[in-house]
């Protein structure tokens, strides 16, 4: 690994190994020897000066994760521009565990996916990343939070992690964040809330409850007021994906829910002339058609083209995905 921080100025020690206090039968002792001798030689780095992108995985969704502070020498190599990451334990742990944790990082481009992170992972990323700008990040589901990780070491305070972006993040271009598969065995907090001071992001993909804040029912008196999308989204937007929430809906429920979206895009349409680079919106629903004739947009604006498409999204190392429904509204003129 430490080839890949093109950095031979810098010294590395080896991590100790993990499993120091498990008793090894005699041909594993000297298999360890043999080991711990090579460790003692000189190694070439070659330091790969040109190396522009990096993609690293951690097996598939049952292989754990792997912390970041394993991956620290690509972090630190001078010329990388995009890092892929699959499997990835970004949480406090880890980056406590950074031994350059003031070294710059060059990344422009950052991708998680299946990763373990929190508000002190995106707050860490763009510290560190001052040259971003497209940072892309997907959780991983309970199968990767192994058991060396406390429970309350992995929380996600939606709230929190959209404070980030708004200290740190006024380089981001392109903003992806997608919390469905820890949602499905924990339970996120709070909402990004506005992202509007941002005046670089022009893409940004989230899921419209988490980023305004849920609709609230007239019975609520204690829940937040949602945010309308004209008075959340940066001036400079392009385009807008809302994921679907991956929730189970009956069917009255489903169809509140798609009105709900709808009418919220429809609102922010409206007041399109606030936002004059925006010439796409996608909205993720679930798979397969309405019932009753029921159209997944009923509305026309002028200037607008809706089109209604499945198509199969999600695929991951361990999964074929699913069908989803895309609802693309693109600007004409």
């Amino acid at each position: 690994m430490w080839i890949l921080s093109g950095r031979p100025d810098l010294e590395m020690t080896f991590k100790a190994d993990r499993y120091d206090d498990t008793e090894l039968a005699g041909e594993d002792v000297e298999a360890l020897k043999d080991y711990e001798l090579g460790q003692t030689g000189t190694y070439a780095n070659y330091r790969l000066q040109h190396l522009e992108e990096v993609r690293i995985r951690t097996g598939d969704c049952t292989d754990s994760n792997t912390p970041i502070d394993d991956l620290e020498p690509v972090l630190l190599h001078p010329s990388l521009k995009t890092l892929r990451l699959l499997g990835v334990n970004w949480l406090a742990g880890p980056i406590n565990k950074l031994k350059f944790p003031n070294k710059p990082c060059n990344l422009e481009y950052l991708e998680l996916k299946e990763c373990l992170f929190d508000h002190l992972s995106v707050e860490n990323i763009l510290t560190r990343c001052k040259k971003l700008k497209w940072l892309s990040m997907e959780t991983a589901d309970a199968r990767r939070h192994d058991l060396s990780i406390d429970d309350t070491e992995w929380d996600i305070d939606l709230s929190k992690i959209g404070n980030a972006p708004r200290r740190l993040g006024h380089n981001l271009e392109s903003f992806n964040l997608h919390t469905i598969e820890f949602d499905n065995w924990g339970s996120s907090e709070g909402r990004l809330g506005s992202l509007r001071n941002l005046k670089a992001l022009q893409h940004l993909k989230v899921v419209l409850n988490n980023f305004t804040g849920r609709v609230r029912y007239p019975w609520e008196t204690d829940q937040e007021q949602e945010i309308p999308l004209a008075e959340a989204l940066p001036p400079m937007i392009e385009t807008l994906h809302l994921h679907w929430d991956d929730e189970y809906y009956s069917h009255r429920e489903y169809k509140g829910f798609c009105d709900n979206i709808n009418g919220a895009v429809f609102k922010l349409l409206m007041a399109v002339d606030g936002f004059p680079n925006l010439r796409k919106i996608s909205i993720e629903r679930y798979g397969g058609k309405r019932q009753n004739g029921e159209l997944e947009w009923d509305k026309s604006v002028d200037g607008w083209e809706v089109e209604v498409t499945q198509e199969h999204l999600w695929k991951r190392y361990s999964s074929s995905g699913c069908m989803r429904t895309l609802v693309y509204l693109t600007k004409t003129i």
